[in-house]
C-alpha cells in the first residue's frame, strides 16, 4: 500500500530472477520424479498387457490394476461402429462390470464406477480427435445429468482407433480451496480512493468445491499414452506374437525414451547456464552497447 512506486535496482531484480529460475528448476525436478515414480509402479502392468491375445482380454483381467495405474475409480472399453448414431438403450450402471451393448451399434465393457452408458459413448465421440481430459464433466456439459454421472465427476479417454477407446472415470471429491483474501471483505472509501485494512485484505479465506474429481496430471497423461501404445501394438498385431519381440520392442522404447530425457536435461542446464552468465554480466552503469560487448 504505497502511494508511489517503489523502483528496485537491477541487481535486485537479478537477484530475484535468478532465485525464481533455480527455484522453478527445483520444482520442474520434483514434478519429474513423481512423475517417474508413477510410471515405474505403472510399468509391469502396461509390460503385461503384451502377453494377451487380444485388446479385450488384456482390459478385462488387467481392469484392476490399469487403474490403479493413473488412480481412477472406473474403466471402460467403448466400441463403436462407424457412420452410426450412438445407442441410448442399455443404461446400465456399473459396479464391476456391465454387460455389453445388445444394440450392435456400440457396446461397452465397463468395470468399476462408470457412468451411464450413453454418457460414456458421448465421451468417445468427443475424443475422435485425441485424448481428452475432464475434471469436472457436469459443469463443462450441461446435459450431462447427476443421474447419468452417478459417482463420477472426471474422465480422461484414450482413443486407441476412430472405432476404440479405452475411457478412465474418477469419483468427485470435495475440494478446500484456500484463499489469500475472502471475497467478501469491505472496502474503505477516503481521500486517496478505495482501500483494503492491509492485514485483512490477506486473511486466508477457505472455500469448499463439489462435483468434481482430482485433477489428471501430466503423469496420468504420460502413463495413458504408454497404456495406450501398448494396446495399439497389441491390436495390430492381433495376438500373433507374444514373448521376445514384445520385449526387444519395450527395451527399444525404453532406450529411446532415455536418450530423449537426457537430452532435455542436457538443454535445460546449458540454457540454465546462459541465463545465469548474462543476469550476471548485467550492471545499471553500463549502456547497451557495453553490455552486449562484455557479454560476448
Amino acid at each position: 500500500h504505497h502511494n508511489r512506486p517503489r523502483l528496485i535496482s537491477a541487481e535486485e531484480r537479478s537477484v530475484c530472477e535468478l532465485f525464481g529460475h533455480f527455484g522453478s528448476l527445483l520444482l520442474q525436478q520434483e514434478q519429474e520424479s513423481q512423475k517417474q515414480r508413477k510410471i515405474s509402479r505403472s510399468r509391469s502392468t502396461i509390460r503385461a498387457i503384451s502377453l494377451y491375445p487380444a485388446v479385450t482380454n488384456a482390459v478385462e483381467v488387467l481392469a484392476q490394476d490399469l487403474q490403479q495405474c493413473v488412480d481412477a475409480d472406473g474403466l471402460a472399453l467403448v466400441r463403436l461402429s462407424a457412420n452410426q448414431p450412438t445407442s441410448r438403450e442399455n443404461d446400465d450402471t456399473a459396479t464391476h462390470r456391465t454387460p455389453t451393448s445388445e444394440t450392435g451399434r456400440a457396446s461397452v465393457d465397463a468395470y468399476g464406477d462408470v457412468p451411464n452408458h450413453r454418457l460414456t459413448i458421448a465421451l468417445c465421440r468427443q475424443a475422435a480427435s485425441g485424448i481428452i481430459t475432464n475434471h469436472c464433466l457436469a459443469k463443462s456439459n450441461a446435459s450431462f445429468s447427476e443421474t447419468e454421472l452417478g459417482k463420477t465427476a472426471g474422465a480422461m479417454v484414450l482413443p486407441l482407433d476412430e472405432c476404440t477407446f479405452l475411457s478412465f472415470f474418477r469419483n468427485a471429491v470435495l475440494h478446500q480451496v484456500r484463499w489469500a483474501g475472502s471475497p467478501e471483505k469491505e472496502v474503505t472509501h477516503g481521500p486517496n480512493g478505495p482501500r483494503l485494512t492491509p492485514r485483512a485484505s490477506f486473511q486466508e479465506y477457505r472455500e469448499s468445491v463439489s462435483g468434481e474429481s482430482d485433477r489428471w496430471e501430466s503423469s496420468d497423461l504420460t502413463v495413458g499414452h504408454e497404456i495406450l501404445r501398448e494396446l495399439w501394438k497389441l491390436a495390430q498385431r492381433g495376438g500373433a506374437e507374444t514373448g521376445q519381440n514384445a520385449r526387444e520392442l519395450e527395451k527399444k522404447t525404453q532406450f529411446q525414451d532415455l536418450l530423449i530425457a537426457e537430452l532435455n536435461h542436457r538443454v535445460r542446464n546449458t540454457l540454465a547456464l546462459v541465463k545465469s552468465i548474462a543476469r550476471q554480466t548485467q550492471s545499471p552503469s553500463l549502456s547497451l552497447e557495453q553490455y552486449v560487448e562484455l557479454l560476448e
